[in-house]
């Protein structure tokens, strides 16, 4: 065998392996912690962060503490995002039987979900799944699947048409359109959901679209693109209004 050969087997192992890694293993169950407020509490607040990203990148740019300064009182539990949840579809499940049914059994009784990029799609598929389980979402520059799906709907003045048009789709993308299009259309539910994004963010297309679906007091905007300097901006702006119902 030569050298040449062997140094491409390596290289495709290496590159095999690390696909592997960061996509994860939807069978496994999802990485969790949790951060006691330290006082009797039945508030929580979960939080997704973007793709592959560890939960602890919520302490490390700051956001934990905060949204502690604001809401002192309220736990809060970070979870991993591994893209592998998305593909094989099993996230909303994952995060019930996993998150949400404990947190019940433990007594919290108003429970809000916070999710970044693909984060926020975890939180919306969630949503989608299990309505009315929620007192709010936060999406900060959440990734609201294939563009290429839902060209019409954006460019469409009658969206609600496209709706109906699309009933019977089994595209995911498609399909979690349909649920905002329906959760959007004036009637208040109990998870209330808000939106936050960069200006010149690479998802900004659909972010831009969701967010003409909703109350103005519910968008908020920042200058620039997909990156922890623009949501902590956001962040920050969001908790000065106060949007979390704790």
């Amino acid at each position: 065998m030569s050298k040449l050969y062997s140094l491409f087997l390596i290289i495709l192992v290496i590159c095999t392996l690390a696909s592997c890694a960061s996509s994860g293993n939807s069978q496994l169950p999802l990485t969790l912690n949790k951060i006691s407020s330290g006082k009797p509490t039945s508030d929580l607040l979960v939080m997704f962060p973007g793709i592959n990203s560890p939960g602890t990148d919520f302490i490390q740019h700051g956001f934990v503490s905060m949204f502690q300064h604001r809401y002192p009182d309220v736990d809060i539990i970070l979870v991993d995002t591994r893209f592998a949840y998305i593909k094989d579809d099993n996230i909303a499940e994952r995060i019930q039987n996993e998150i949400i049914l404990p947190a019940r059994r433990d007594g919290y009784k108003k429970i809000g979900f916070t999710g970044i990029s693909l984060g926020g799609l975890s939180a919306l598929k969630y949503s989608k799944t299990f309505a009315g389980n929620l007192d709010g979402i936060v999406l900060i520059a959440p990734y609201l699947g294939e563009q290429s799906a839902i060209e019409d709907l954006l460019a469409s003045s009658a969206p609600f048409a496209w709706s109906e048009l699309n009933t019977n789709s089994r595209d995911k993308t498609i399909r979690l359109w349909r649920y905002l299009l329906n959760k959007t259309q004036g009637k208040k539910s109990k998870d209330r959901l808000f939106i936050a994004y960069g200006e010149s963010d690479r998802f900004s297309d659909m972010q831009r679209f969701l967010a003409s679906l909703l109350d103005k007091n519910n968008v908020f905007t920042e200058k620039g693109g997909h990156n922890w300097t623009v949501w902590k901006k956001l962040w920050q702006t969001m908790l000065d209004k106060k949007i979390f119902d704790y």
